[in-house]
């Protein structure tokens, strides 16, 4: 009993001393432990004690969730020179699994090789236990339970375990496992969390775009659509090259001081993304549209978006740009991106449009 009492210390300093968790997906992990045995020897309750050396392998979940099957050698011998050999093959189920720890139940069949003469060669292993991972790969296994066998051996054992394999859990199948799901805030439920038009898996691993975010770089064109095209979802100063005729771009950030037509500084540094653009691709051809938000007359927000869409022409032609290839177009407050509902999305819809014409 005093074993047990030790080892349900253990348990205990495990449970509260863990600060790292692990979430319990498909895997195999190796354990080599050392406990005690104690062998009930006849109706007289005659014992003797001696020790447990094992090694095993478990498959975490590969039956289904909780479910886990183990295989394990153990030799368990005394300070007389008796010892047991064994195998078995154990069934474990997790009924309750917490972010620092796990505790199951378990049962399986195992056969004994002795020099004993006190056992049969087949028994029957049940028990408990707790598993816990410190880290991705480095975990501990405590378990006391019993070879119910003639006559009944009871076993306790501390084990280190070692993850060697891992079979990730991906629900909706889009490349990234659900562990990574929630490292990076995506759904894991939805392969394309931010409906850009590529996978969640891809935008982390291949593209390093922003799973959350369908226009990584801001330049106004969804990252699906640039890597279509063949344009760079990390650089917005393509974003004007990869829109193809009758395409739109919009600017997101260009601002203007309220009620006036003066480009702020902040939107100069987004112009001027768009100006290597034009210089770079010399016989595309923009409409510049101006958009505004519902407040005021609608006559005052015409004329409005159309001066600001003027004054964007007018920075593109200072700096070099052939105005020939330039018109405008003041749409007011007529073609809202979204609902003027709140003070943010007015603000969205305060923007400027490009439309490739040619």
């Amino acid at each position: 009993m005093k074993v047990i009492y030790k080892l349900l210390i253990i348990i205990a300093i495990l449970g509260f001393t863990t600060t790292i968790s692990h979430s319990y997906e498909k895997d195999i992990s190796l354990g080599a432990g050392l406990g005690r045995f104690t062998v009930q020897k006849d109706a007289d309750y005659n014992k003797f004690s001696g020790g447990l050396i094992n090694f095993y392998a478990i498959g975490t979940n590969i039956f289904g969730k909780g479910y886990t099957p183990e295989i394990g050698v153990s030799t368990l011998f005394n300070t007389n020179g008796d010892y047991l050999n064994s195998i078995d093959a154990k069934l474990r189920y997790y009924p309750w699994t917490h972010k620092k720890f796990a505790l199951y139940g378990f049962i399986g069949l195992g056969y004994y090789t002795d020099t004993t003469d006190i056992v049969t060669p087949i028994y029957l292993p049940v028990g408990v236990g707790l598993t816990h991972f410190f880290t991705e790969k480095v975990g501990a296994d405590l378990s006391v339970g019993y070879n119910v066998s003639s006559p009944i051996i009871l076993v306790a054992k501390l084990s280190v375990l070692f993850r060697v394999l891992s079979f990730t859990k991906d629900s909706d199948k889009d490349g990234l496992s659900d562990a990574d799901e929630s490292k990076y805030g995506t759904d894991p439920n939805n392969p394309d969390s931010d409906g850009d038009g590529l996978l969640d898996g891809k935008e982390v691993n291949k593209y390093k775009t922003d799973p959350k975010n369908k226009d990584t770089d801001g330049g106004g064109i969804n990252d699906g659509t640039e890597v279509n095209r063949n344009s760079d979802p990390l650089d917005m100063d393509d974003d004007i090259l990869s829109i193809n005729i009758g395409d739109k771009l919009i600017l997101r950030g260009i601002e203007f001081d309220l009620g006036k037509t003066d480009i702020t500084p902040r939107s100069e540094r987004i112009l001027g993304f768009a100006y290597k653009a034009l210089e770079a691709g010399e016989n595309m051809e923009i409409e510049i549209c101006g958009h505004t938000d519902d407040i005021g007359k609608v006559s005052d927000n015409d004329k409005l978006s159309l001066e600001r869409a003027d004054a964007v022409k007018k920075w593109f032609v200072s700096r070099g740009i052939d105005g020939s290839r330039l018109s405008t177009r003041g749409a007011g407050p007529n073609e809202p991106m979204v609902t003027n509902t709140s003070d943010e999305n007015r603000q969205r819809n305060r923007r400027v449009e490009f439309y490739r014409t040619r």
